[in-house]
């Protein structure tokens, strides 16, 4: 039982970070060590990809319209030849953001892919890195704030190509380098490329959740191809409470402002940093 509780309370937090722009795995990580759930890299991988479904599943259904006319435009007819364009570009943008994953694949030895680090970092090792990277997760966000309150440049209320393909390298950081927010790095380039901030949040959704979704589904199957042994119990409780979690989450996010929340996050970014130091020399 008091594993399943443990379980959890790691879905709980994770439901309510993945949405944000801090790192969910750095808090899943900090929690593993903390609460000594399993010290099995690949065991907390396969759980943490359940969550991020869960996450990819909830955007799909608050985007649902927005992915829809996206396929319409892609595979279907638009009488609207003006929003047709649109959502054939947001499409496009779609697989765009996809193709830099490609690299996560890449193989590092003859059993190791480049994204297999991060089950490495999922165990209790990576706190330090964790703590290396929330402080300069902060550094970004001051500094962003700090340009954006400079510039004068009119808001764009959707991500350019350029921007979505920015996002996707910058992204892959986030998998390379686990620590990092794939949804922080996602907010400070639309900032900085003006996009409406209003809208922010619904820009690294649209464009990151396929991301998510695809990359933790590969994992899953991975898993299940090399008999990875996971409790089925604790994947329905990771999955139905970062389900509901995040749909709560995403639903409160994607109607504020993101610009005047960084100030915030660099703040808590800084007090988990220290903690995380804290909790490695334990």
């Amino acid at each position: 039982m008091i594993e399943y509780i443990k379980m959890f309370v790691i879905s709980l937090v994770n439901g309510v970070m993945m949405p944000l722009p801090v790192s969910s795995s750095a808090h899943v990580s900090f929690l593993n060590k903390v609460l000594g759930y399993t010290e099995n890299g690949s065991v907390l991988s396969f759980y943490y990809a359940v969550f991020s479904i869960a996450f990819a599943l909830v955007v799909f259904f608050n985007l649902r319209k927005i992915y829809s006319k996206v396929f319409k435009a892609l595979f279907g007819k638009n009488n609207n030849e003006k929003t047709s364009d649109t959502y054939k570009k947001a499409g496009k943008n779609i697989v765009l953001s996809l193709i830099p994953t490609v690299v996560l694949f890449v193989p590092v030895s003859k059993d190791m892919l480049i994204i297999d680090y991060f089950d490495k970092f999922l165990s209790s090792s990576g706190l330090l890195l964790t703590t290396f990277a929330s402080l300069i997760s902060a550094l970004i966000f001051v500094t962003a704030v700090w340009y954006t309150k400079q510039n004068n440049a009119p808001t764009v209320r959707s991500a350019s190509t350029k921007t979505v393909i920015r996002s996707a390298i910058y992204e892959l950081v986030a998998y390379v380098v686990p620590g990092t927010s794939k949804i922080a790095i996602g907010t400070v380039n639309m900032l900085i490329c003006d996009v409406e901030p209003r809208v922010i949040m619904r820009e690294i959704y649209l464009y990151s959740a396929p991301v998510v979704f695809v990359v933790s589904l590969i994992k899953i199957v991975r898993g299940l191809i090399v008999d990875l042994v996971v409790d089925p119990l604790a994947i329905i409780i990771g999955a139905v409470v970062s389900l509901i979690v995040s749909a709560v989450i995403i639903n409160f996010v994607s109607k504020v402002n993101m610009r005047k929340l960084l100030g915030f996050f660099a703040w808590y970014s800084v007090i988990f940093g220290i903690s995380a130091f804290i909790m490695s020399l334990v």
